[in-house]
């Protein structure tokens, strides 16, 4: 029993831990450089680790609950509630993954054209100058 305590107690602190992180974070970012679509991305990433963080604390909560429960069908409900729980935060990271892989290689492949580009204007360039040289 009084490892479930500290363990609840642990992810209690650990959630505490990670919104202070997370608000930190998000008001020390400088949002007033970013593209629109950016912008979204990090907002909707800084939401859903918010909310993943948040959840780990409901979850050591919610395990302190078994303390106060009488009968088995209570306890039953309870872990049953906290397994929903843990799938909710394991669903919410899939999705941040997900959504972070997306924005990287979105961002990997724009700089691939830029790169492209850049290139070929290096070429032109070169062979501008050659040209303008032999004159």
């Amino acid at each position: 029993m009084p490892e479930t305590i500290l363990f609840a107690a642990a992810l209690m602190g650990l959630s505490a831990t990670l919104v202070v992180i997370h608000l930190r974070a998000w008001r020390k970012r400088d949002h007033g450089g970013l593209t629109d679509e950016d912008y979204l991305f990090f907002r909707g990433q800084f939401q859903r680790r918010l909310l993943t963080s948040g959840l780990i604390g409901v979850i050591g909560l919610a395990m302190l609950g078994h303390f106060w429960t009488l009968d088995l069908r209570s306890a039953t409900i309870l872990w049953l509630g906290v397994l929903s729980l843990v799938g909710g935060v394991l669903l919410l990271a899939l999705l941040d993954w997900l959504a972070s892989r997306r924005f990287v290689q979105r961002h990997l492949v724009e700089h691939a054209q830029l790169r492209q580009r850049l290139l070929a204007e290096a070429k032109e360039l070169r062979e501008r100058h050659r040209r303008e040289g032999m004159k």
